[in-house]
């Protein structure tokens, strides 16, 4: 093994685990934004996910140091293609500083929103004053404007700079989709896991669980449609610089099989089952739903990322898909553990809203 290969694992590894912490940034944004009722019961898992934001940030320095490796990076614009004519024209973006800058910049920009908010409904939470939700609020409305635009280059830095003769301008929104449905599909798995337990039995009473199940049933939908209209957009237009993308993965017979799996396994029947009111009103039969839909997030996210570093026409290499799963392996339990320690020391509900307020009063009593 090379040390080359292993910075490739390390890259798929930590860009899945990053995508999951930014789904639950986002979602979170968004609670707060519109204020909906259905979020409240998996608030405190988008909280705990978003706190990942600081761990993700120590175990993304392997990343940048990858980037200051020149020759031995695993960016080909800083190896095999330095020379290429786009490269040299985008050289004032693909350089190693402008990367490192950046990369500390979104972190400091997601984290600081994503405190302020939490920190500010753990306040409410004590002292239930209602401008605190008008500010957060207007602070989620922003923070999902600013999160969107900052998703969007971390993503070209990340992943689409892999191959930095291609682009396509769906990709940051595929990811942005993916990583919501993963962050989703985890708050659906921890909350059907305790609808045995109060206070969640009681506060996911009624409509919200067909609302969760309504959501996973949307991003299921957006992700697929945003998937097939990058493959047509560039079917259509067939530019070789845009359709390489796709043969590239074509060329790989096994990647094929992968690729039936996930549309098989990601959307359709993860979709038909959503459909069925029945799904939504059985806290077992969503999570099955949910979990699966998890499962397939991270098979995606390998067809997505690893092709980048596999040669057209030859078969995937067993000791390298081992690698992967093994950091993958490795860098979910460093994240799993960090997850846990959130939740276990956060409340089991926020208080500070109205419509849960009677609900665990109930409880309570």
């Amino acid at each position: 093994m090379t040390l080359e290969l292993f910075f490739q694992a390390y890259l798929y590894a930590w860009v899945t685990w990053m995508t999951l912490t930014l789904g639950c940034t986002g979602l979170l944004y968004l609670h707060h934004a519109v204020r909906g009722k259905w979020s409240l019961v998996i608030l405190r898992t988008l909280e705990a996910g978003a706190k990942q934001l600081g761990p993700m940030f120590i175990l993304g320095i392997p990343v940048v140091v990858s980037v200051w490796m020149g020759e031995h990076s695993i960016y080909p614009w800083l190896t095999t293609m330095k020379n290429h004519p786009q490269v040299v024209a985008k050289a004032a973006y693909l350089n190693p500083a402008r990367f490192t800058a950046f990369y500390v910049a979104y972190f400091v920009i997601w984290g600081l929103l994503a405190r302020t908010l939490t920190k500010s409904a753990a306040r409410q939470d004590k002292t239930f004053d209602e401008r605190e939700s008008q500010m957060r609020s207007t602070l989620g409305a922003w923070s999902m404007v600013i999160f969107i635009l900052t998703m969007t280059f971390a993503w070209v830095d990340w992943v689409m700079s892999l191959d930095p003769t291609w682009s396509s301008t769906m990709f940051p929104a595929w990811f942005m989709m993916g990583g919501c449905l993963m962050a989703l599909s985890l708050a659906a798995i921890i909350l059907t896991s305790r609808m045995k337990q109060e206070p969640w039995k009681t506060a996911a009473e009624g409509e919200v669980l067909k609302d969760i199940g309504n959501m996973l049933l949307t991003l299921t939908m957006v992700w697929a449609y945003f998937s097939l209209s990058q493959f047509l957009i560039m079917w259509s237009a067939n530019i070789p610089e845009e359709v390489k993308y796709y043969q590239n993965r074509f060329n790989i017979p096994a990647l094929n099989v992968v690729g039936g799996i996930l549309i098989a396994f990601q959307w359709l029947l993860p979709f038909l089952a959503l459909l069925a009111p029945r799904t939504k009103k059985m806290p077992a039969l969503l999570q099955k739903v949910a979990i699966l839909i998890l499962i397939m997030r991270f098979v995606d996210m390998f067809w997505t990322v690893v092709p980048f570093f596999m040669t057209p026409g030859k078969g995937i290499d067993t000791t390298t898909v081992l690698l992967n799963i093994g950091v993958m392996v490795v860098l979910g339990l460093a994240w799993m553990y960090q997850f846990r320690e959130a939740l276990k020391h956060s409340s089991p509900l926020p208080t500070h809203d109205i419509r849960l307020e009677e609900a665990l009063s109930h409880v309570q009593s």
